[in-house]
């Protein structure tokens, strides 16, 4: 693909002798031949600048989206340093906050999935009843409300307590 600048300073010559042509025109007729001409390079040059400012425009905003990237995966990676990979009961895998890192956090457990992938999405209690007629006992879940990750705590009632990664 040829540089546009290249091809924009070089039509510039050009428009140079077209202006000289219609001084030394000495027929109106010949004059206005030599203007029309030299309007047609002054359009196609604007036309020319016109695609350089528009490639610029599309430039600067990948540049911005591509910063804002930059910048979401630093405060991503400096997020992940806060936790650590715990299992609060058997065969199940979240990420709690380490206490030292916590800020005056309460405990809270993050989803491993969603960690995995990148997102901070919290564990919530829930609750999932037996079937109706079938014989057992509701189970108490750490839920993820994102990607619909469901850890049995192998209690039935009750609340889970949240503990931080020194402490599991």
């Amino acid at each position: 693909m040829t540089d546009p600048f290249s091809v924009i300073f070089a039509a510039i010559p050009s428009l140079a002798n077209a202006g000289v042509a219609i001084a030394k025109a000495s027929k109106e007729t010949d004059r206005n031949s030599q203007l029309i001409d030299f309007q047609k390079a002054i359009i196609g040059i604007n036309s020319m600048v016109a695609s350089v400012q528009a490639a610029n425009q599309s430039l600067q905003a990948e540049k911005r989206e591509l910063e804002q990237q930059i910048a979401t995966m630093e405060n991503w990676n400096t997020e992940k340093q806060r936790y650590q990979a715990r299992a609060p009961f058997p065969s199940a895998m979240v990420y709690a906050v380490k206490k030292s890192e916590a800020n005056g956090e309460p405990a809270h457990y993050l989803c491993a999935q969603c960690y995995q992938g990148k997102s901070k999405s919290f564990l919530i209690d829930a609750t999932l009843s037996p079937d109706k007629g079938a014989q057992g006992r509701s189970t108490l879940f750490l839920a993820c409300n994102v990607c619909g990750t469901k850890l049995d705590s192998g209690y039935s009632r009750g609340t889970i307590e949240r503990k931080y990664a020194e402490e599991l």
